[in-house]
């Protein structure tokens, strides 16, 4: 049997098959053009990165409309609830397993921001007892026991630090060459951390009857230390321990009669007359080899990183943005301190882990240009940043735009918005101390 040959094609169909190619193949050109199209606007444009009527932030769909924004508001507090009780059906006897719940979701880190609450129920009634660091920690738990629909039940006894008991001696310096943290004043406890000789702290409450005092350490660790290891000071003493010149211990001192220890790292104010300031003790005089010199100073390199930020003025916020197209608050803040060759965590409550407090809710006066400022969400979840620049004045991506504003009520950039979301400012650039081979 001889080959089959093909069937021969019509030379018509043969070139209608070659004009169905090519609209195939300049249809496939035209979607590849239009999705480099898309994407570069994507690049460049905020209005690509949203959703019709909102977009997504941290997982959650944030509607821009406000007819939208109440319906939101409703739909997330029904989440809310299902998170906390997943039946939609809460028992007030189990308050504190609720109690517990909305810590993991609402406390960003326990170990630097408070929120110490333990609850009950008896005789109808539920008492909220305990304490936690910001305001705003206390709104934010009341609101999610309206949503438990728990209000009218509760005995309030929900302490905002610091006591008030302590008045204006609030502060203190490490006198002992070990200041311990513990987890409690007193029975089976854990060690936390610890403050050195000179260091500067912070204290929110008091334990007469043990003789403790919680406090937060100037890098933001809390615990319970004991009162004998520290010198209580008012705030114009405090001040005089943070300013000025400074030695920094580069290895651990030993007075001849053994009665002064000075551990490695050691920062302590040095005298004009070259006398080092000890805390509860006379000054003394240490060999120059133990130390090294700075100045409680702005930065040049802080100061160049504010010029640097001027190329930003004006840009518009973007949630996810790091460059001049587009930047969101924490993206403004770890551009500018990677101008500097400094790598910072990404997002706000990451980066406020780092440095050492500076500044608080109420008192900027010992803030210099370059310290990181943090801000509140109604929670007390860290939520917004910025960099201070001097003078009562900040630089910060806050929607709109990039902008300038200031803590002061007579400067015309006042938002008193912001300001009152404030509660640390923390330093991470400081004078290098200049170290010469030994």
């Amino acid at each position: 049997m001889g080959c089959l040959e093909p069937p021969l094609i019509p030379v018509q169909y043969f070139f209608a098959n070659i004009l169905y190619m090519n609209k195939i193949i300049l249809t496939l050109l035209l979607l590849i053009s239009l999705s480099r199209f898309t994407m570069a606007q994507s690049d460049n444009s905020e209005t690509s990165q949203s959703l019709p009527g909102g977009e997504i932030r941290r997982g959650v769909f944030l509607p821009t409309n406000a007819h939208d924004s109440a319906v939101w508001q409703e739909q997330r507090r029904k989440q809310q609830l299902l998170q906390i009780e997943p039946t939609g059906k809460p028992e007030p006897s189990h308050i504190q397993i609720y109690i517990d719940r909305y810590k993991k979701m609402a406390v960003y880190d326990p170990r630097v921001l408070c929120f110490n609450i333990k609850a009950s129920y008896q005789n109808g009634k539920i008492t909220l007892q305990g304490m936690v660091s910001l305001e705003e920690q206390k709104v934010g738990l009341m609101q999610m026991m309206d949503i438990l629909h728990f209000t009218p039940l509760l005995i309030d006894k929900v302490e905002v630090l610091p006591a008030t008991s302590l008045g204006q001696e609030r502060y203190a310096i490490a006198k002992s060459s070990h200041v311990l943290y513990y987890s409690h004043p007193y029975g089976a406890r854990e060690k936390l951390t610890e403050s050195m000789l000179g260091d500067r702290i912070f204290l929110l409450k008091e334990d007469t009857e043990n003789g403790y005092y919680y406090a937060q350490h100037s890098n933001g660790y809390l615990g319970w230390i004991k009162k004998d290891d520290v010198l209580r000071v008012g705030l114009p003493e405090f001040q005089k321990w943070r300013r000025g010149k400074r030695a920094v211990f580069q290895r651990n001192y030993i007075s001849q009669d053994s009665s002064l220890y000075i551990p490695i790292g050691a920062d302590l104010p040095i005298q004009d007359n070259g006398m080092i300031l000890i805390p509860g003790k006379d000054p003394a005089s240490v060999p120059s080899e133990y130390v090294v010199i700075y100045d409680c100073n702005p930065t040049p390199i802080a100061l160049r990183m504010l010029d640097n930020a001027k190329e930003f003025l004006g840009v518009k916020y973007v949630w996810g943005g790091v460059q001049n197209q587009g930047v969101d608050c924490s993206g403004f803040v770890n551009s500018m301190y990677r101008s500097i060759g400094i790598i910072l965590s990404r997002d706000a409550d990451q980066q406020f882990l780092a440095g050492e407090i500076t500044g608080w809710r109420g008192f900027i006066e010992d803030m210099l240009p370059g310290d990181l400022l943090y801000f509140a969400a109604p929670n007390g979840r860290i939520s917004h940043t910025g960099i201070y620049v001097g003078d009562g004045k900040f630089i910060h991506a806050q929607e709109p735009v990039v902008r300038y504003s200031s803590f002061r009520p007579t400067d015309p950039e006042y938002d008193q918005k912001t300001v009152a979301k404030f509660v640390f400012a923390k330093r991470v650039l400081r004078m290098i101390p200049q170290i010469t081979e030994k």
